[in-house]
């Protein structure tokens, strides 16, 4: 990972404090980015400096996702870890009011917002982690055929099909049959959790038909089930949108949005 003003921590993770020394209160205190697999540091960059725009004495935290690392939540857990430090002096004086942005994109980053939960509460100790806004780009999406078929297929030559079948039916033998939850499903299912929901304020959704990678369809499912927790959601489907494209297509309604999202507006 190479992003210019950021503090490469490791392979996935990347780390910026507030550049300003003197904070502005409106603006989240910590806006955590957890980027869709083998996102483009390019690709990512362009998010960051939109979010500086917006918020311009947050520190930003990134983490990247690829396959490896979507697989192996061990290794997730093992790279993430140097953060734990930023995230706990975070939580010391964190009130009633939001303290941070998490932005997620594609089940990459759901992936990821899962293990960084995990090792946050681990952390804390009982504790409880910080208010906060969760803006969820693309996802989070569950198993289909055709949808990963299409995932795994990405960059991949036309006579690899086959193989991909093949992983994806091998991959599936290993849940389902066994009465198993397959792991984006799990990792759907931890976005709306009982204690998850109670720590956040406001979330919402940015979602397209379009989508080749994740179906409407599961993000709005998911949203209503996050509605009947308790959780005060917001869906923003954009017509035709495909997969992480919204803030490329119609960047002005995305960040438009993003901040009466953190600020509580309706819009």
């Amino acid at each position: 990972m190479t992003i210019p003003s950021m503090d490469v921590l490791n392979s996935a993770v990347a780390y910026s404090s507030s550049p300003l020394s003197t904070p502005n209160e409106a603006d989240p205190r910590l806006i955590i980015l957890l980027a869709w697999m083998d996102a483009r540091d390019s690709h990512i960059e362009k998010y960051i400096a939109q979010h500086r725009v917006l918020y311009p004495s947050s520190a930003i935290l990134v983490f990247r996702s690829n396959l490896k690392l979507y697989m192996q939540p061990s290794l997730r857990r093992r790279l993430f870890a140097p953060v734990v430090p930023i995230l706990q002096d975070l939580a010391k004086t964190s009130g009633d009011e939001p303290s941070f942005l998490l932005h997620i994109f594609s089940n990459g980053g759901v992936s990821s917002a899962v293990t960084l939960w995990e090792l946050w509460e681990e952390a804390l100790g009982g504790k409880d982690i910080p208010r906060h806004v969760v803006v969820m780009d693309s996802c989070p999406g569950v198993f289909h055929w055709k949808t990963n078929h299409h995932v795994l297929s990405l960059g991949l030559p036309f006579w690899a099909s086959p193989l991909v079948w093949a992983f994806l039916a091998a991959a599936w033998a290993c849940y389902i049959p066994w009465g198993r939850v397959e792991p984006q499903e799990a990792n759907a299912l931890a976005l709306n959790t009982a204690g998850r929901i109670a720590r956040e304020v406001r979330r919402v959704y940015l979602y397209g038909d379009g989508d080749k990678s994740v179906m409407w369809q599961d993000v709005e499912k998911h949203g209503k089930q996050a509605e009947k927790m308790g959780a005060s959601v917001k869906m923003e489907m954009f017509p035709g949108g495909t997969h992480v494209t919204h803030a490329r297509v119609d960047g002005e309604r995305y960040w438009r949005v993003v901040k009466e999202t953190w600020e509580g507006k309706t819009g």
